[in-house]
């Protein structure tokens, strides 16, 4: 539960509690819980305090200055701006402002779609290729195990 004056209640291993403070993820500084937005349809705050996410806003408003090639397509799914056109939305454009979240350098666009991929890998290398991995079929479920689920399921 959020209250939006200066603490937020979470629920810890030992019932409801009340924290003042939130450590932001771009500054890392402890701020109190009045530094932070609402998250976008979330009922939680932002992992950015105020005074970063107006910085990185006014960063991303500076690269989407940069004039997006013509024919251009998503460097990651290949596909085009009619095909990725709507995927994130109405009311935005078809491409995403990529950027470094460590040096929040310009990468280039992204699809929609692409872009909340990489970031629900967090930009992790290391996520990436397990995932690849995985995808290959180098983690496939033991067949013994896999028998005595569906055993057990029927």
């Amino acid at each position: 539960m959020k209250n939006k004056e200066s603490y937020e209640t979470v629920m810890t291993l030992f019932g409801p509690e009340k924290v003042e403070t939130k450590r932001c993820n771009k500054c890392d500084e402890d701020l109190p819980y009045s530094c932070f937005s609402p998250s976008n349809g979330g009922n939680y705050t932002r992992a950015e305090c105020k005074k970063c996410a107006k910085k990185l806003a006014k960063q991303i408003k500076e690269y989407k200055k940069i004039p997006i090639p013509e024919d251009y397509h998503c460097p990651i799914c290949q596909k085009s701006e009619i095909e990725c056109r709507g995927l994130g939305g109405k009311k935005v454009g078809t491409w995403c402002v990529d950027h470094d979240h460590t040096t929040e350098e310009f990468r280039g666009w992204l699809c929609h779609a692409c872009n909340r991929t990489l970031g629900n890998f967090h930009d992790d290398i290391g996520k990436l290729q397990r995932a690849i991995q995985y995808l290959k079929g180098a983690y496939k479920v033991d067949v013994e195990y896999r028998n005595l689920y569906d055993e057990k399921n029927s």
